[in-house]
């Protein structure tokens, strides 16, 4: 290298140059490994100029271009390169470069994907552990701090975290901080705990966090005899005389079956000292019982462990204060983008009147602005996050200490299901037959993808000074706080109504055939899902991938590679092209609201993941007795696990009114300064922050169906069909 710059009389001489020289040199001599270890991720200087004056609409929660989001265009763009590079091996890399999958999140790729937290945990230990903070907090005594903590945990947590962070029973783990309060108190605690959830826009990018707000219309039989934890993290007791005083926590060196130390509480009495009144011991079956002895003892004295069944009334007047506050808006009466309110429907729901009338209270809020996303809880304890993310909880011990309830998504692998239908035709012969081998070695990548981030995870996370650290270590209650073991691994489904229309020739919405083969695609992956997890010992399940992005990129990665077949398969005009969202019927499709309902939700329990169906009524604003009928008739006959009424506004910026509908002039004061707003996926947004496929292809096929709720009588003979 030195005789060649010496020989090129070369005045000035920079790294750059060297490099090239040297990377020159070394393919010229066949040394292709260590080429790629002295690779380069460059940004170029037109792409960072580029950067600089327009945002990006690959994510529309960034409402605006601002420097952390030039920041963050940078990072991701090295980050893309890197992961494909280092992370994951070729054959994955060639999947993601040509659109057989779609890797989620790339260009975050030393973080894990989404979450569920607890609230428990943040009343029962503060703010202490947090390695990204330079002070801690004792737990709080009051509501108020109670959210400061909750926004700053959450804030501090995202650092981890690429999407989603959700909040479980929010309503009922509040209750005990509630108790006393009137009807304005209430609104003003969940006044501060929305507002202060919808103005945290300091992470990736300058972008609100994704927050998602479970909340329920009662206490669940399940957790009515939890213990409850109260002001400054302590349980309590309620004395004969109806006083309630706080408990002393003591852990023992006795553990459970799932390796957590064994509780005893203890009331230290100003008459006989300290006194057990709590001690749980180790049961096979349960994981836990609390000693039989020591309750007879409680009951004798005429005392009892407060549980969250004693806040059954705090709970519902919070659930209604958080509806209030989520159908009020903003200060200008703007929607909540987030958090969003997922709102808990189970037979309690509809059993226990006082309950009912909450869920009547859901309609109108699902009637005035769409906040609702009634999630349908029938026999399983379910959490939600993300745009349709959910768990099942089968571990009783998070039902007994909720501040252990947590959940995990580690990344997101959409499975191309058209490109799987172009590759079988080309190979020849059975191409039904074809088609399922190429779905089985697809599948097979998009588990290489999971094995190969969580190998390179179970690095970052192993010790001090790595990126993630701060979830790798043991949190408060002793386990780690992501257990890499237990995550959920999650499988990605797009344009099944697509792949259906190019191996059939119809639609799903167009023929039985068509429909009962469109389920025999999700039934196949899902057993083939639940043989990988065995194989492994892994969790990894099927999800209705939002796909914001990757409806797009996929669609026009299959233009490139496979022009003939997806030509006619494609959806949208031109530069606007993507695939159906996931099992989804078509966004236009000639078919009522009910029907697609109705349709969707039979593939909802093979998608242990999360699944999602949307009514976008437009303009329309529908009677709330409709939506509680609907969605009534939805929970007990159908297998829906979610469902959103999902209208359009117009925002005014200049006279702050507001609309229905989407329009290009404000109809109060004529002024074009003004922005749209409706679902993209799972969340609201601006529509003028949308990609072009969105924008220019599914929200005008969105137009074209038939979402009309007060027209959607359901008929008994066509509910019955959800089987």
């Amino acid at each position: 290298m030195e005789n060649r710059i010496i020989g090129g009389d070369m005045s000035v001489v920079n790294t750059t140059l060297i490099r090239e020289l040297v990377n020159n040199e070394l393919m010229e001599r066949g040394f292709s490994h260590q080429l790629q270890d002295l690779s380069l991720y460059r940004v170029s200087k037109d792409y960072l100029e580029n950067l600089m004056f327009t945002k990006s609409t690959e994510n529309s929660n960034i409402v605006n271009n601002n420097p952390e989001a030039v920041n963050l265009g940078i990072a991701e763009l090295v980050l893309k390169q890197w992961a494909l590079d280092t992370i994951f091996s070729p054959d994955v890399k060639r999947a993601h470069d040509t659109g057989a999958v779609h890797v989620h999140d790339l260009g975050y790729p030393t973080r894990v994907y989404c979450s569920s937290h607890s609230i428990e945990y943040v009343k029962k230990y503060g703010l202490n552990g947090l390695i990204n903070l330079n002070t801690s907090s004792s737990p709080a005594r009051s509501a108020s701090v109670l959210t400061g903590h909750l926004n700053t945990f959450l804030a501090s947590m995202q650092a981890n975290y690429a999407g989603a962070l959700g909040i479980a029973y929010i309503n009922i783990l509040y209750a005990p901080f509630l108790v006393g309060m009137d009807e304005k108190a209430l609104k003003q605690v969940a006044q501060e705990l929305i507002f202060n959830g919808s103005q945290n826009a300091f992470s990736r990018g300058g972008q609100t966090l994704f927050l998602d707000f479970n909340i329920h219309t009662g206490v669940p039989s399940y957790l009515k005899s939890v213990p409850a934890i109260g002001p400054g993290g302590n349980y309590q007791l309620r004395l004969k005389d109806g006083s309630i005083v706080e408990l002393t926590e003591e852990l023992r060196n006795e553990v459970d079956g799932a390796g957590y130390k064994l509780m005893d509480l203890h009331y230290d009495d100003p008459v006989l000292g300290p006194r057990l009144v709590l001690r749980e011991l180790a049961d096979d079956k349960e994981g836990t019982v609390y000693d039989p002895d020591v309750q007879a003892m409680l009951e004798e004295n005429g005392e009892a462990i407060v549980t969250y069944g004693d806040y059954a009334k705090e709970t519902r007047d919070f659930c209604r204060a958080l509806l209030s506050v989520f159908g009020d808006g903003d200060a200008n009466g703007r929607i909540f983008e987030f958090p969003k309110c997922d709102f808990h429907v189970s037979d309690e729901t509809f059993e226990d009147p006082e309950q009912f009338a909450i869920y009547r209270e859901a309609c109108e809020l699902a009637s005035r602005n769409g906040s609702t996303y009634f999630i349908f809880d029938r026999d399983e304890v379910t959490l939600s996050a993300c745009c349709r993310l959910r768990t099942t909880i089968n571990d009783s011990r998070m039902l007994k200490h909720p501040e252990s309830m947590r959940f995990c998504g580690f990344q997101n692998v959409t499975i191309n299901i058209p490109q799987a239908a172009y590759r079988a035709a080309r190979s020849g012969g059975d191409i039904v037959k074809n088609f399922f081998d190429e779905l089985d070695h697809t599948m097979g990548l998009a588990v290489d993808a999971h094995l190969q981030k969580k190998a390179k995870t179970a690095e970052m996370i192993s010790g001090p000074g790595h990126p993630l650290w701060q979830i790798g270590k043991d949190a408060a209650d002793g386990k780690p706080y992501v257990d890499l073991e237990k995550c959920t691994y999650i499988l990605g489904l797009i344009g099944v109504n697509d792949a259906v229309k190019f191996l059939m020739g119809q639609e799903l919405h167009e023929s039985k055939e068509a429909q009962r083969f469109g389920l025999k695609v999700v039934a196949h992956m899902y057993t083939r899902t639940k043989k990988l997890a065995a194989k492994y010992n892994l969790k990894f399940t099927l999800e209705e991938s939002p796909a914001e992005s990757a409806a797009r990129r996929l669609a026009k990665s299959d233009m490139i590679y496979f022009p003939e077949e997806s030509g006619d398969t494609v959806k949208g005009p031109a530069d606007a092209e993507y695939y159906t969202n996931s099992i989804h019927l078509a966004a236009e499709a000639d078919v009522s609201l009910v029907d697609r309902i109705v349709e969707q939700s039979k593939y909802h329990s093979m998608i242990e993941s999360g699944a999602i169906t949307h009514c976008f009524i437009g303009e329309e604003r529908p009677d709330a007795d409709a939506i509680a009928h609907l969605m009534t008739e939805v929970f007990h006959r159908t297998q829906s696990a979610q469902v959103c009424v999902s209208p359009e506004f117009t925002f005014c910026d200049a006279c702050h009114h507001q609309t229905r509908g989407l329009l290009e002039n404000c109809p109060e004061c004529g002024s074009t300064e003004v922005v749209g707003e409706t679902r993209v996926v799972g969340y609201f947004s601006k529509v003028q922050n949308w990609n072009k496929s969105k924008r220019y292809g599914e929200l005008l096929a969105r137009h074209a169906g038939k979402y009309n709720i007060t027209t959607a009588d359901p008929e008994p003979k066509t509910l019955a069909t959800a089987d």
